[in-house]
């Protein structure tokens, strides 16, 4: 072969592999370039998802900022119904496991997200994945972690999405929940079912948090208390307020309640807020008030002399017992002895004045604490009583109310006859709080503490003026009141010079014998003195 040949014969193969390289090289070009759109789309569809996520919840803290309530983290399986690798494994699986899932899957086989199992442990994360199925995936996902059981009626709770469905969670969904962001999950081809990135596509807005006027401290006492007594006296369920009668604000709002395991509706009462959502008729508790109307308006004085007629007595045709046998006595005895023979008289003296005074209590309306579920509680106008109704009304009956309005009107007792607003949360602060105004004259009010102290001496505490008031009222049952149900009730005062607290605490007893029946002095009272004494303890170091 000669040189020349030789030459040619390079020449070509040199041509050869340079078109080869510039096809290859415009091939590359087509594919990075020109088509490049195509092919991350392709790819997207393959190993990548996209899924709309709650952010991180703003916390709820209590008034000395101490979180409440924490975020976590929990594990939850899904699948990708357009991407599957290994159907036929998959499909055999979740008809059998999950069958509910594999028909959802099934009549949607197109679609990009399918969850199969949400809040899964770790343990079960690990047997899900000893499985070997490739199209079963995990990610993790913000959950509310709710350390304590003594806040749960308030705070509420979320639903397996993050979203409040109850309480705090519920009313503040949108300022705790903030905005959801949407995820693009991406898995390495290589990497298994495990090995997920999450890059942000659409940034969300975090939640912001909630402070309440609760103090943790004071409300795991209040309810540790509740539930003791709630458990000694075989209750059916109790509850506690302890509020500060010049700002309003609610210290503790504890709810103890025995649940009914084998109905639903049993096991969300045991949830309840209690003191908002419940109304009762409290019985002789109100008698402090009627009092309070009576003397407001000048139609009864401490030392005037009452005669309460012994055990029983006909009044205007209603028939009315003492709880303990009461003859003539001052006023202010026949408060002690709760006496309601006397009261009715007193009653009578008022006529419709005493509706106009329990509904400047706030009797009959809600308070407005802004909490989902609370009730305005029933007070009769005038027009709908009976010429028993002002006797009857005067200790108790005829009138329901909610335990915050009963707090809310004993702090108005407290703070020398202002009006209040009962406050629970100090962000967001409320838009509008009015300014205190009178209700009441300084005369009545004084008046009134000196009834409430009479009674309250009975449970004192060192360096602290007591002041309170019983009630042991029949509840209603199946219509009528029952001999064997019973709510006692306490409205107590707790004051020093530059110190005062409002403790109101019931107890709910039912299928009780009359043998064995109680009254409140012997229930909620000594629940009240607990809850009073270790409270100037804690709030005395602090």
């Amino acid at each position: 072969m000669t040189q020349k040949d030789f030459n040619g014969r390079l020449s070509i193969i040199f041509l050869f592999f340079l078109v080869l390289f510039f096809c290859v090289l415009i091939r590359l070009y087509l594919l990075q370039v020109l088509d490049q759109q195509f092919y991350l789309q392709l790819g997207t569809e393959q190993y990548g998802t996209e899924v709309i996520m709650q952010p991180a919840r703003g916390l709820i803290y209590d008034r000395k900022k101490i979180a409440v309530v924490h975020n976590t983290e929990v594990n939850s399986a899904f699948v990708v119904p357009n991407q599957l690798q290994e159907a036929d494994a998959l499909k055999s699986w979740l008809a059998c496991s999950y069958p509910s899932v594999f028909e959802r899957m099934m009549e949607n086989q197109k679609s990009k997200f399918l969850w199969v199992d949400r809040s899964v442990s770790d343990e079960s994360i690990d047997t899900l994945a000893g499985l070997g199925l490739a199209d079963l995936l995990y990610l993790k996902e913000p959950q509310r972690y709710y350390p304590l059981a003594c806040m749960a009626p308030i705070i509420g709770f979320t639903n397996i999405d993050n979203v409040g469905i109850a309480g705090v969670e519920l009313l503040f969904q949108g300022r705790l929940g903030g905005k959801s962001a949407t995820f693009k999950l991406n898995r390495d081809a290589h990497s298994g079912g495990f090995y997920f990135t999450k890059e942000l596509v659409h940034k969300g807005i975090a939640g912001k948090p909630v402070v309440l006027t609760l103090d943790t401290q004071l409300q795991f006492l209040a309810h540790e208390e509740l539930e003791k007594t709630v458990q000694e006296f075989g209750a059916k369920k109790g509850a506690v307020i302890i509020l500060d009668p010049y700002t309003g604000e609610i210290l503790a709002m504890a709810s103890v309640e025995t649940p009914d395991s084998s109905t639903s509706e049993g096991m969300v009462d045991s949830i309840k807020n209690q003191p908002i959502t419940d109304c009762y008729e409290f019985g002789s508790v109100m008698k402090a008030f009627t009092a309070l109307a009576a003397l407001e308006e000048g139609l009864v004085t401490n030392d005037e002399l009452i005669d309460c007629h012994g055990d029983t007595y006909v009044l205007q045709g209603l028939r009315v017992t003492n709880p303990f046998h009461a003859e003539v006595l001052p006023f202010i005895e026949v408060m002690k002895k709760s006496a309601n023979i006397g009261l009715a008289q007193i009653a009578l003296r008022l006529g419709p004045k005493l509706y106009d005074h329990l509904a400047k209590l706030g009797f009959g309306k809600v308070t407005g604490i802004a909490f989902p579920g609370e009730r305005a509680g029933y007070l009769g106008k005038p027009t709908q009583w009976c010429r028993f109704t002002p006797m009857v009304m005067s200790f108790g009956y005829e009138i329901s109310a909610t335990l915050l309005q009963l707090a809310h009107a004993f702090a108005i007792v407290s703070n020398g006859g202002f009006s209040i607003e009962p406050q629970l949360y100090l962000v967001p602060k409320p838009k509008r709080i009015k300014q205190p105004v009178r209700l009441y004259k300084p005369k009545a009010i004084a008046a009134i503490k000196e009834i409430l102290e009479h009674i309250g001496s009975k449970y004192p505490i060192s360096g602290y003026t007591v002041l309170g008031k019983t009630g042991t009222a029949r509840c209603v049952k199946d219509g009528r009141y029952s001999t064997t149900d019973h709510i006692y009730t306490f409205g107590g005062l707790i004051e020093s010079e530059k110190y005062h607290r409002v403790i109101v605490t019931s107890i709910t007893c039912t299928n009780e014998t009359n043998k064995a029946r109680r009254w409140a002095s012997q229930v909620s009272a000594p629940l009240f003195h607990t809850i009073a004494q270790k409270m100037v303890l804690i709030e005395r170091n602090h």
